[in-house]
């Protein structure tokens, strides 16, 4: 779904890559408001030279604190601007459709005796869907996530088994 990070008035969001920008399992990014960086405590690991940093710099608030610099996986992150160019050759309105179109074509089809959570309407929503069996607790869902190459026959798969 389309919206401006600034509009939100969010001090941390947690964005996933893979889901929807197709870049790996793994790749992620996590946006903190500048005036809130010093709320978040340095990386571990790295306190030592941070310190020596920090009290030569004042610099309790900079961002290259927060950074995990531990062992992780390169290749996904190498990754990362492919998949950005490639889902803006697609473009997000055309994404957006294909995971609303998925959602859709399997909750129209769910049955009777499952309850799909959260709005039908169209506006509400693109990719992420969730069902309980009628008669289950209120907390027990199962998430449905399809991805922007998934196809409607992996989805009929979904509703063959939930008859």
């Amino acid at each position: 779904m389309n919206f401006d990070l600034n509009d939100l008035g969010a001090d941390f969001v947690g964005f996933n890559l893979h889901k929807w920008m197709g870049a790996p399992l793994g790749a992620g990014v996590m946006y903190i408001k500048s005036t809130r960086l010093a709320d978040i405590a340095p990386a571990s690991g790295d306190n030592v030279w941070l310190q020596e940093q920090a009290a030569s710099h004042n610099d309790r608030g900079f961002t290259y604190k927060r950074i995990h610099t531990g062992t992780f996986n390169y290749a996904a992150w190498l990754s990362v601007p492919t998949a950005l160019a490639y889902r803006d050759t697609i473009g997000a309105e055309l994404i957006a459709a294909r995971l609303r179109y998925l959602r859709h074509y399997w909750t129209s089809q769910v049955g009777s005796h499952v309850q799909v959570i959260g709005s039908q309407h169209v506006d509400n929503f693109a990719g992420i869907g969730a069902f309980r069996l009628n008669g289950l607790a209120a907390g027990s869902c199962l998430r449905i996530t399809p991805a922007l190459f998934t196809s409607t026959a992996e989805l009929d798969t979904l509703l063959h088994a939930l008859t």
